[in-house]
C-alpha cells in the first residue's frame, strides 16, 4: 500500500472552502484512491471545530489532523508558509509500504498539488514494476 500524506493551505478562520478549493477531493476521489489501495491522511492548521466542519460538510473518510503548528511542520517538512495569514502552502507526500518518502510535491502557491489520479497512476506503475517476491 502507498500512502498519501499532506498538510493542505489552511484557509484563513471562516473563509469558506469552494468546490475548486485545491483542498477538496473530487467526488468519490477517496473511493478510487482506496480500491488502488492508497491510504490518505491530511494535517491542518485549523482547530478541530473548523476542521470537524469541513470534514462533515465534505464527507471526508480519511484521517485528518487537526490544530497543527505551521511553523513546526514547516521546519520538519520544508513546507512554505504564508505569513500573514498564517497557514501552511500545500505540501504532500507519498510513501511507500515501509513509511519511505517516494515523492514529495511542494506548493507555494495556487498551483502544484498532489492530484488523485496522479497518485493512482503511480501506484499501479510501482506494483507493475515492482520485483517479484521470493
Amino acid at each position: 500500500m502507498i500512502t498519501t500524506s499532506t498538510a493542505r493551505p489552511a484557509r484563513p478562520i471562516g473563509q469558506a472552502a469552494t468546490p475548486d478549493s485545491p483542498d477538496r477531493l473530487p467526488a468519490r476521489a477517496d473511493e478510487s484512491l482506496a480500491q488502488a489501495g492508497v491510504g490518505v491522511a491530511a494535517l491542518w492548521v485549523d482547530n478541530e471545530k473548523t476542521t470537524a466542519e469541513f470534514v462533515a460538510k465534505h464527507g471526508l473518510t480519511f484521517p485528518l489532523g487537526h490544530s497543527a503548528d505551521a511553523r513546526a511542520v514547516a521546519e520538519k517538512t520544508g513546507a512554505f508558509v504564508n505569513d500573514d495569514p498564517l497557514y501552511l502552502q500545500s505540501t504532500g507526500f507519498v510513501l511507500d509500504p515501509q513509511g519511505k518518502v517516494i515523492v514529495s510535491v511542494y506548493s507555494s502557491g495556487a498551483i502544484g498539488r498532489l492530484v488523485p489520479e496522479d497518485v493512482i497512476g503511480l501506484a499501479r506503475y510501482l506494483r507493475e514494476h515492482a520485483a517479484p517476491s521470493s
